[in-house]
């Protein structure tokens, strides 16, 4: 196959393209010469130079490398001239050899031209079956019907069968049994008709073993045209379609675990900020279908009068790279809309990442409603808890007046009615801290309700108010349910209120209403423009007041679920009415 002719007798077909340029040697004798150039000299595109001997010819071929063709007379190769062409060969075995008869011109025109394309014809299949043969792919040439012709090194080192073995047998030596035979009449077709077959399919190695290879089949025609053989190159894509597999393992890993994240994953295009993936949690969170949202711009999943400054926020924060995203600039939450138009307060845990050369943004958002709800109950019980401190702080101050009073007066009388009025004071401060302690526990205003003497519970609270010149009549006495400890402290407080405003000579009147009662003093009464405002917290307009009292008696009255008014009273000072009550006979 690689191997040129030593010599060919001028004769046969002729060619029609003799139209190329060679440098031709004629070896003849001195005696031929003439016969050579008159010969070949209506044939221009041949250069001729000629030697009278075999050894000059040699000679001039070492000298002039350019010589594309060998033209020897049968004269020449007599005597020490037989030998000539193998000498050629052996020194320039790429260079054709042409036995001639100068009364031939043509056709000796036409064999040289032919005889130089097929040695350079030749050149070239020896250049291209070296590329074959290193080549990394595995390369079958078949016949028409499909019986193997040819197999490269790498067709063997991939299918495991050699040369031997697969050269006269057919490509179904190969075959998986994973293709259906509508696969194999579809490839055969298309490259019977001329056409070039490209695809994926699975081949089986000589070991039993199935491995995917992508194959390219090309047909190859004869100068009419007719498909004579085929050509395939195979290369082996195990590896590749193990990664492909490992990628989309990893893939459904990703996707399993972001699916199962509790809280809403978005992740957007940094530039754009179209939304380029999502998890369940943020369908969840935004009442809208992941199809829904991918592809969507991100300002989707928030306000609509809000997009400027969300999409600036947007644009900052991919600047930034990362950060934890809970409000506004201006201190707003972050709200998240969904398809119903409801919103819900979030935080953001926000990062720029890169994927395939790709900047993306992720978000994760954090469903923070509760958080709210649990950060205004504790604020809500941060408050409940200073309003007992300050309760209890405003409310043993009367009784400890009282102790201090009196062991002052048993100290400077020697008198022991005096401790024994202390004494009570003392318990009842005792009690007071108790109960405060227990409705602390329990999150609670007030305990249970039994009945309650509103006599002896108004009574029982004037004894430990400071007022010397005062006096306190109560009008009628009802039984009406109640916390006991809580009423005292309610009556306390205002009783206390009214010598404060009214002075220690103050009079107070309390008595029944038809569903509660009421407490009414002679004092200066309080204006109608301060009546909304006196229950609360810290207002008082006494220099010496605490402005707890009256704020201490409005938290009793709600957490009995009772009504308070204020009016005048019948001689111009305040009336406290409470309204509400469950009386009992």
């Amino acid at each position: 196959m690689t191997e040129s002719a030593p010599y060919l007798e001028v004769g046969g077909p002729t060619s029609d393209d003799s139209s190329i340029d060679l440098n031709v040697l004629v070896v003849t004798t001195d005696q031929g010469r003439g016969d050579a150039t008159a010969a070949l000299r209506d044939h221009p595109e041949l250069r001729i130079e000629s030697t009278a001997s075999p050894n000059e010819a040699l000679d001039r071929l070492e000298e002039e490398p350019d010589i594309d063709c060998v033209v020897v007379s049968a004269t020449a190769l007599t005597g020490d001239g037989h030998s000539f062409p193998s000498a050629v060969r052996e020194s320039h075995p790429g260079t054709p050899i042409v036995l001639a008869e100068w009364g031939k011109s043509g056709l000796l025109a036409d064999q040289i031209c032919r005889e130089v394309r097929r040695c350079r014809g030749m050149s070239d299949l020896v250049g291209f079956r070296e590329a074959v043969e290193h080549a990394g792919h595995a390369i079958m040439l078949t016949g028409r019907d499909g019986t193997i012709e040819y197999v490269n090194p790498a067709f063997e080192e991939i299918t495991g069968y050699d040369e031997e073995e697969a050269v006269g047998k057919r490509p179904s030596l190969l075959k998986s049994g994973v293709h259906d035979a509508e696969f194999y009449v579809d490839l055969w077709q298309t490259i019977l008709d001329g056409e070039v077959w490209e695809g994926q399919l699975q081949n089986r190695h000589k070991s039993g073993e199935v491995y995917p290879i992508e194959q390219t089949i090309a047909p190859i025609e004869d100068e009419a045209g007719n498909v004579v053989r085929f050509v395939a190159i195979n290369r082996d894509i195990s590896e590749r379609v193990e990664r492909e597999r490992q990628l989309e393992r990893s893939q459904k890993k990703y996707r399993s675990l972001i699916d199962a994240a509790p809280d809403a994953i978005v992740v957007a295009d940094a530039e754009t900020g179209e939304i380029v993936e999502v998890n369940r949690a943020a369908a969840e969170l935004t009442g809208r279908s992941q199809s829904e949202l991918v592809g969507s711009c991100q300002s989707i999943l928030h306000p609509d009068d809000e997009y400027e400054r969300y999409r600036q926020l947007f644009a900052d924060h991919v600047e930034s790279e990362s950060a934890v995203i809970r409000e506004l600039p201006d201190g707003t939450e972050i709200e998240v809309v969904n398809a119903d138009g409801e919103t819900t307060p979030v935080e953001i845990n926000a990062q720029l990442i890169e994927v395939d050369g790709k900047q993306l943004f992720q978000g994760i958002f954090r469903d923070i409603y509760q958080r709210k709800v649990h950060e205004r109950e504790l604020r809500r019980q941060n408050r409940t808890l200073e309003s007992f401190a300050h309760t209890v702080a405003h409310d043993l101050r009367n009784p400890l007046n009282v102790v201090q009073g009196k062991i002052e007066l048993a100290r400077n009388t020697g008198e022991g009615k005096f401790l024994e009025d202390a004494e009570q004071a003392a318990n009842r401060m005792e009690r007071l801290v108790e109960e405060v302690l227990e409705l602390a526990k329990q999150g609670r205003t007030v305990l249970e309700s039994e009945p309650v003497s509103l006599e002896t519970c108004a009574e029982t609270a004037w004894e430990v108010v400071d007022a010397p010149g005062g006096v306190l009549l109560v009008e009628s006495d009802i039984q009406l349910m109640a916390d006991e400890t809580r009423l005292y402290e309610l009556f306390e407080n205002l009783l206390s209120n009214a010598v404060e405003h009214g002075g220690t000579g103050v009079s107070i009147r309390v008595g029944a209403l038809d569903d509660g009662f009421y407490v009414a003093d002679d004092g200066p009464g309080i204006p109608t423009d301060r009546r909304d405002r006196i229950f609360e917290s810290g207002y008082t307009t006494s220099a010496d007041g605490t402005g707890f009292g009256l704020a201490i008696v409005k938290q009793i009255i709600d957490a009995h679920d009772w009504e308070v008014a204020v009016t005048e009273s019948t001689t111009g000072g305040a009336r406290f009415e409470v309204t509400g009550v469950e009386l009992r006979d």
